[in-house]
Order: structure tokens, then C-alpha cells, then sequence
């Protein structure tokens, strides 16, 4: 564990990128959106315009994790459809855009991973979780023989008001007279609000004290969400006012601190809940 985790020295820039899995090939941070592809090998500069059958840097790194798995038997990959010619621009032809690549791969073996129930793709990433997350807190709550009816539902309540990714969110007011149990359910509603209201460092702070309490869910959950919210906060840093990355300008102690949590995560929790999230989150540490 402590050779897999080594930190580098200079971590890439693919920690910057968009979580969401199925983003266009055409589709980039800030006002252009338009994509030329470029008939030049380049192995050494990010494109999503024109992708390579082979591992590159150029490639976007959705392409390069398809191949990986074809080389692992995990993924079947069809370069060769078909009545489906090279992508053809009105400059020449190319290799082949990340998007046709994403549209004919299949996986070899069955997927165990569950799809979610909101399907809607959020433009910022943090957002993505708004209602699966909602779901999971308020199954939580019902289960905790520790909370009473009336704190239950106020709870499952106060966390169906986070509805919204894209306004300041209020955060709740903490009745003195809860039990222990439910005042620390409303703190890691506040942290949730916070995280969703894009304020990652006050995020971390409270998420930082609810990973030392004794209930077992708000432990690892924060654990795990301590890594989300220093993501972001280390992307948040680097970004240009075009929405553009400046590398140069990317946080590198909050950088290192996304890192320093996904390993206590897998210290604290090495079969748990969110392991292969986090471990999807280390790959994008280390570009």
C-alpha cells in the first residue's frame, strides 16, 4: 500500500479535468467550444479533437482508460465498424474522435456497478451527486435506531431542501435540544450545503471534525467527501476566467491533500463504501 500511494513530484493536469464520464468530444471549458482536429501526432499536448489507437498523452484520458481495459480483457474496442469511415473534417481525415470511440466499446464482462437514478449530467461535478446523495442520507437516517421519529423527519426534511446546485443554499439552523446523534446528522447537512454551494474549504473544515465521531455512516461518508472537496478546491484554484486551466496556478497543498485523503481513506476504510470512487479519484491525482 505504501509503494502504491508514493506522491510524486508533479501531479498532471488531468485532476482538472470534468468527472463526468460522458462529456462530448466537442465540448471544452470556456467560450470556444468549436473542435479542429489536427492530421499531427502529438503526444505531448491534450486534445479531445483527434485521438490515437495507442496510449498518448494527446489522448483524452477517456480514450487512453478504454484502452487500458482492452489490454486488461475488460472492454471490447471496435476501431474498425463497419460502413463507418474515418471522422472526416473539412480538412482530412483522422484516426478517430473520443466520442465514436465511447459509442463502440462494450464491456466483456457484466457491469456490477448499478446505474444511477438521476440521469440528468450537471455542468459542474460536484452537483452530480445532489439526489443520489439525498437518497442515500435519507435511508440512513430511517435506519438509525438512534434518532427519533420527529428528528428523522425533520432531517430527511432539511435535506430534501437541498435541491439546487446553482444558488446559495441557507444553512440550517441547529435546534440545541436534538439528540447528540441528530445534531450530527444537521452538521453534515451544513458541510453538504456548504460543498453545494461550491465554499469547499468550509466544506472540509466540518467534514474534517465529522470524520472523528463514532457513527459509522457520517464517519466514512465525510472521509470520502473530504476528497471530493478537495478536489474541487484544488480545481476551483486553477482555473482562468474563461473557465480555462492555468496549471501554473493550481493550488499544490490542496493538491497534495486530496491525495493524503483518498489514502487515509483506504487506511481507515480498504473494503468500503466508496472504494472505487476514491480509487477512480487517485487515478486522476496522478494524471
Amino acid at each position: 500500500m505504501k509503494n502504491y500511494f508514493q506522491w510524486p513530484k508533479t501531479l498532471l493536469a488531468a485532476i482538472l479535468l470534468p468527472l463526468n464520464f460522458g462529456f462530448s468530444a466537442t465540448s471544452f471549458a470556456g467560450i470556444d467550444v468549436s473542435c479542429y482536429p489536427s492530421t499531427n501526432i502529438q503526444t505531448n499536448a491534450y486534445t479531445a479533437c483527434d485521438n490515437l489507437p495507442a496510449l498518448t498523452p494527446a489522448n483524452d484520458n477517456q480514450t487512453n482508460i478504454l484502452l487500458l481495459l482492452s489490454d486488461m480483457g475488460l472492454a471490447k474496442l471496435n476501431f474498425n465498424q463497419p460502413n463507418s469511415p474515418l471522422w472526416e473534417t473539412e480538412y482530412s481525415n483522422v484516426p478517430f474522435a473520443a466520442k465514436t470511440l465511447f459509442e463502440s466499446a462494450t464491456n466483456k464482462r457484466p457491469n456490477a456497478r448499478l446505474k444511477p437514478n438521476n440521469q440528468k449530467t450537471p455542468y459542474q461535478e460536484h452537483c452530480s451527486s445532489l439526489d443520489n446523495g439525498a437518497d442515500q442520507f435519507s435511508q440512513q437516517v430511517k435506519a438509525d435506531k438512534n434518532l427519533s421519529k420527529v428528528e428523522k423527519d425533520l432531517l430527511i426534511q432539511e435535506r430534501q431542501n437541498i435541491s439546487a446546485c446553482d444558488r446559495d443554499l441557507a444553512l440550517i439552523q441547529v435546534n440545541p435540544n436534538w439528540s447528540i446523534q441528530a445534531r450530527q446528522y444537521a452538521s453534515y447537512l451544513k458541510a453538504t450545503i456548504a460543498f453545494y454551494n461550491s465554499n469547499f474549504s468550509i466544506a472540509t473544515k466540518i467534514y474534517s471534525v465529522l470524520t472523528t465521531i463514532d457513527q459509522s455512516w457520517i464517519k466514512e461518508t465525510s472521509q470520502y467527501m473530504l476528497i471530493r472537496s478537495s478536489l474541487n478546491e484544488s480545481y476551483q484554484s486553477g482555473v482562468g476566467e474563461y473557465g480555462d486551466l492555468k496549471i501554473d496556478k493550481v493550488n499544490q497543498t490542496l493538491l497534495k491533500n486530496t491525495y493524503e485523503h483518498i489514502t487515509t481513506y483506504f487506511k481507515r476504510f480498504p473494503e468500503g463504501k466508496y472504494a472505487a470512487s476514491a480509487r477512480g479519484l487517485l487515478r486522476r491525482c496522478f494524471g
